[in-house]
């Protein structure tokens, strides 16, 4: 191979490690997983829309760098978000109608898990080890139907999806607002290359 084809094939290589603050391959290790909740904030008085375009500016400018920042230190390697409430799990009180970003993080083998909680930033709350069912679920998802039946592969898959949401914003201007259009797009795409309406799952 001459040495030109190898310095680009380098360059690629090396680009493509670096583009992904995250490796798709991981699945978590369920025994070490820690949680911790972000709330949305949000104005009484704002719209729909402009609830929305916080919420994603908030997982461009605060979950995105947190994560890539643990990821970056080896502290993690592996996370899933979604978005929960008091009556989805949230440990907070029968007052507090926010919702959160339910933040997941997988910690590595060195990570000591108490130091890890207490190194979060102050906007992570309830921060603890994470729980899990007995035997070990994921929602409706039937587990016999994965691979092995490990209950992991679908809590990777959980991760690559959360991965993917934060590159899909990332890919778009910084300065700018993601436009719902977009968004509605991207996971067209997504039912598209699955033939979700074969089986009536609605999509956009």
């Amino acid at each position: 191979m001459c040495k030109p084809v190898r310095v680009v094939l380098t360059i690629l290589i090396v680009f493509a490690l670096s583009s992904s603050f995250l490796f798709a391959a991981e699945m978590p290790n369920l025994e070490r997983i820690v949680e911790t909740f972000i709330p949305i904030q949000g104005s009484r008085d704002a719209t729909s829309l402009q609830v929305w375009q916080s919420y994603l500016g908030m997982l461009r400018t605060v979950v995105a760098p947190l994560v890539r920042d643990l990821t970056e230190k080896g502290a993690i390697n592996w996370y899933c978000f979604l978005v929960h409430d008091r009556k989805d799990g949230v440990p907070t009180g029968e007052d507090d109608n926010k919702r959160y970003v339910h933040l997941r993080m997988s910690l590595v083998k060195a990570s000591d898990e108490a130091e890890f909680i207490r190194q979060l930033p102050s906007f992570c709350l309830f921060s603890r080890k994470m729980s899990m069912p007995n035997p070990p679920s994921l929602d409706a998802v039937d587990i016999q139907f994965l691979t092995k039946g490990q209950v992991e592969q679908g809590w990777r898959i959980l991760g690559e999806s959360s991965e993917w949401v934060l590159k899909m914003l990332d890919a778009h201007d910084p300065d700018k607002q993601v436009p719902p259009r977009n968004v509605a797009q991207f996971l067209h795409y997504v039912g598209n290359q699955l033939l979700v309406d074969a089986v009536q799952i609605t999509m956009p």
